[in-house]
C-alpha cells in the first residue's frame, strides 16, 4: 500500500478506536476514577509500545531532539489532554465529550499553517462557526448522566474538554514535526507514553488510585483495560499516520470519532448515556466542519 493510502487508512482506524475508547471509558467510569483510568491506559500501553519500537528498530534511531519533541507531545496529549477528556466523559457523557473535542481539527489546522506552513484555506472560518454550534449543542444538554452532581458540572465538563482540545492540537503539531523529521513514529509514541507514565504514576499514588485499584469491581476494571488497549492502538495509528501524511487529512479522519463513539455507546452504555437528536445535530455540524477544513 502506498504511503498516502496507508496514512489515510491508519487515520480512519485511529478514529474508530478513539470512539471505542470513549464508550468504554464511560462504561468503566461508573466505578473507576479518571486518575486510575489514565494510569491503567499508560501502564498497559508503555510495555507494548516499547516492544513495537524495539522490533521496528526505531528505538535507537531517534535522536535527542526527537525524544524532546515526543516527550512534550506526551505531556500535552497523555497527561493534560487525556486526563481532561476522560474527566469530561464522566461529567457529560461520552458522546457530548467527544463532540466538544472535535475542534481539535480546526485548531490543529491553524497551528499547522502557522508552524509547519501547511495552509488550511479560507473555509476554516465557516468550520469554526460550526464547531462552536456543535460544542453548544453537545454541552448545553449532556448525553450522559453526570458522575459528579456538584454545582457547575456542565461548565467544568465543557472547560475540561475545550482545554483538552488545546493540548491535543499542540500534541498533533509536535507529532507531525517529529514524524516528518525523524521517521521513527513507534519510538516517538513510546517516548510520549513513557514520560506521561512517569508523571501520572506518582500523582495517582498521591490521589489514592493504587488503593482504588485493589478494590474496584472486575467488570468496571475490564472496561478500563479494554479502553487502554483500544487507545494505545489508536495512538499508534495516529502517530504513524502523521509521519506519512499532512496534519489536515489526518485529523479530519480521526475527528469522525464522535460518530463512532455514539455507535459504540449503544453496546456499552446503560440508562445513563442516551444521545438525542441535538447530539446527532451536533455530530453532523462537527462532521461538516471537518469536511470544510479537508476540502479548503
Amino acid at each position: 500500500m502506498e504511503q498516502p493510502a496507508l496514512g489515510l487508512t491508519l487515520a480512519f482506524t485511529a478514529g474508530v478506536l478513539f470512539g471505542l475508547n470513549g464508550a468504554l471509558i464511560r462504561a468503566g467510569s461508573r466505578n473507576v476514577s479518571t486518575t486510575l483510568s489514565v494510569l491503567i491506559s499508560l501502564a498497559l500501553g508503555t510495555p507494548l509500545l516499547l516492544g513495537a519500537a524495539v522490533l521496528s528498530g526505531q528505538l535507537l534511531s531517534l535522536p535527542l531532539e526527537g525524544w524532546a519533541a515526543y516527550f512534550a507531545a506526551g505531556i500535552l496529549s497523555f497527561v493534560v489532554g487525556r486526563g481532561l477528556y476522560y474527566y469530561s466523559i464522566t461529567l457529560l457523557g461520552a458522546t457530548s465529550a467527544s463532540i466538544i473535542v472535535t475542534p481539535t481539527t480546526i485548531l490543529s489546522a491553524i497551528l499547522a499553517w502557522i508552524v509547519l506552513d501547511e495552509e488550511p484555506g479560507v473555509r476554516i472560518v465557516g468550520a469554526l462557526g460550526l464547531t462552536v454550534l456543535a460544542v453548544y449543542l453537545a454541552g448545553s444538554r449532556p448525553s450522559g448522566v453526570t458522575r459528579d452532581n456538584r454545582p457547575g458540572y456542565r461548565l467544568r465538563g465543557i472547560l475540561g474538554a475545550t482545554t483538552a482540545v488545546v493540548a491535543f492540537a499542540g500534541s498533533t503539531i509536535l507529532v507531525r514535526y517529529g514524524g516528518a523529521a525523524f521517521h521513527a513514529p513507534l519510538a516517538g509514541i513510546f517516548a510520549s507514553y513513557l514520560v506521561a507514565l512517569a508523571i501520572v504514576t506518582p500523582y495517582a499514588y498521591m490521589r489514592g488510585a493504587i488503593v482504588e485499584f485493589r478494590v474496584v469491581d472486575r467488570r468496571s476494571l475490564l472496561y478500563i483495560v479494554l479502553a487502554g488497549v483500544a487507545v494505545v492502538f489508536a495512538q499508534m495509528s495516529r502517530y504513524v499516520a502523521l509521519s506519512l501524511i499532512e496534519v489536515a487529512p489526518t485529523v479530519v479522519l480521526i475527528s469522525l470519532f464522535p460518530l463512532h463513539t455514539a455507535f459504540f455507546t449503544v453496546f456499552f452504555s446503560e440508562a445513563d448515556e442516551k444521545p438525542g437528536k441535538r447530539h446527532l445535530a451536533a455530530t453532523l455540524a462537527s462532521v461538516i466542519a471537518v469536511y470544510l477544513v479537508s476540502t479548503a
